[in-house]
This record gives structure tokens, sequence and C-alpha cells, in this order.
């Protein structure tokens, strides 16, 4: 089993990116939580905020680059296609995607990457009945996509469900060829915990790829400084961050490996990931 992907964001990287990242997610907390305070989870009606279009309802850090720094659509689009070129999806493909949000992505897995059938789980009631009402009449079969709420670090009482059981063919261990989580897992209460399930999900041989956020390379939570703990452990709690799941990249890939996975293989897209976001929140609030 492999585990693959990318860093989205890289919290600790000398004091320069501590202040851009802090102010590029206390935008982020100010267009999400204050301007939406009847959501009955953070991000139920947040990508409504984000996205320019009716149409879309895309909610990630997204990959910024050049000609695409005012959209933020297709941002988030450019971060799905590389975390489905990390997971080498196919046509072939029965796919986990946990976090999916209000299903822009799935849709899109579909229409780039034609997998067999992708499993889609939220734990917002509200964004998979917009997933459903807005997806699944534009599949072609309802044998190729399915929308579940539930909990990441819960999976196998998804499964266990009859809709969900009948949709993979009554199968409820290593079930998936790939198991996706963008820009979600650092959420998860515990990131762990998914891990876990995920591994004992997947097929032999199968892949788990993550668009994710972790501290650099050599740096502690315990070794940081005390106003940047601080304001660290503040933005975590606003932004439903437990900080069980604050390690770098050296421990994350450890936990990987400890838990089964092998071939373990980490890209640091920080530079594509913040510093577009930062510019994208400032105009946007304006």
């Amino acid at each position: 089993l492999v585990a693959c992907g990318f860093v989205c964001g890289i919290l600790i990287q000398g004091n320069a990116w501590v202040s851009m990242i802090s102010k590029s997610l206390s935008n982020l907390l100010y267009l999400a939580l204050f301007k939406n305070s009847k959501a009955n989870t953070m991000y139920d009606r947040d990508n409504i905020i984000l996205n320019m279009r009716i149409d879309s309802m895309w909610f990630n850090l997204g990959f910024w680059e050049d000609d695409n720094k005012n959209n933020f659509q297709q941002a988030c689009e450019e971060l799905a296609l590389l975390l489905g070129h990390s997971a080498h999806l196919s046509s072939s493909d029965i796919v986990l995607d946990v976090g999916c949000g209000c299903g822009d992505q799935d849709f899109f897995f579909l229409s780039k990457f034609h997998c067999k059938k992708i499993l889609a789980v939220d734990l917002s009631t509200y964004q998979i009945s917009v997933a459903r009402e807005r997806f699944l009449p534009k599949v072609e079969s309802s044998s190729k996509l399915h929308y579940a709420t539930g909990s990441a670090t819960n999976l196998f009482n998804i499964l266990s469900r009859s809709e969900v059981n009948d949709f993979l063919d009554g199968k409820q261990t290593q079930v998936f060829d790939k198991v996706l989580s963008l820009d979600s897992a650092y959420h998860y209460s515990t990131r762990s915990d998914f891990l876990r399930d995920s591994f004992q999900l997947l097929k032999p041989g199968g892949r788990i790829a993550l668009g994710d956020i972790c501290l650099s390379t050599g740096v502690n939570l315990s070794e940081l400084r005390i106003f940047a703990k601080i304001g660290l452990q503040f933005l975590l709690k606003r932004g439903n961050v437990p900080l069980e799941n604050l390690y770098n990249i050296e421990q994350y890939q450890a936990l990987l490996q400890k838990i089964g996975f092998r071939d373990v293989k980490v890209e640091i897209i920080t530079e594509n990931v913040f510093r577009g976001l930062l510019v994208f929140l400032e105009n946007h609030k304006k």
C-alpha cells in the first residue's frame, strides 16, 4: 500500500511564513465564520462566500499560479487535479473521497479521470444534500457516484449502511483502489484514526493521496516561541484543527509507515498555496 500526495502548506517556515500564513488563515476565518454565523458546521455554506459563480461551490486552499490568481474555482480545480495525478486515478479505480464538501471535486474526478465509482463522504448533512441535488442527476449511472454523511474517523460505520453496502457490492474491507482527502484531513479528530481505517479499507497495492497541512522539516510545536505558539493554537482552535494533528513532515511520514504504508512520497507546494490565497482573500474582502 502506497501513501503519496502533497503538503498544501508548511505552517512554520521562518517568521515570514508564520506571518503570511497566519494572515491568510485569519482572512479565511473572517470570511468563513463572521459572515456565516448560522452554519451548522464550520464549512456548511462558506464556499458561497468565495466562489464567484452560482454553479461553483468549491472549497479548498487552491493551487495558485499567475493565470488563475483571481479565480478561486480554477485554483481549487488545479489543487484537485494535482491530487488526482498524485493518486494515479484511472478508469478502473473504486475511490473513497473523504471530506467531499458540496461535491464539486468528485464530479471533477469523474470527468477528468473517469473513475469506475466514487463513494464521497462528508460530515456535513447540508453539504451532502447539496452535492446529491447538484451532481447525481448529471452522472451517467447511479453506480458511478454515491454521497454519504459520516465521520472520517468512523468509516466502517458508513460502509455498514445498506445503501452504501449495495453501492460497493457488499464489500466492507479492502474495498478501494484509492482513498483521497483533499485539504481536509487536518480537521479530523484525529487524522491518525482516519489513516488507520483507510489502510484497512484499501485493497492490496492501493494508494492513499492527501492534500494536507503539517509543520516544516525539523520543526516541533514544543520548540516554538511562546507568542508564535499562542497565535498558532488560537488559529487552530478557530479553524477546527485538533492540536494532535500538528506534526512535522518526518513525523507524518513515520506515522504512515508505522500504520503500514510504503513508498511514502511528499511534495511541498507551499509557495503555490498560501501566497496566492493571501492575495485572493485580500482582494475578496474588499
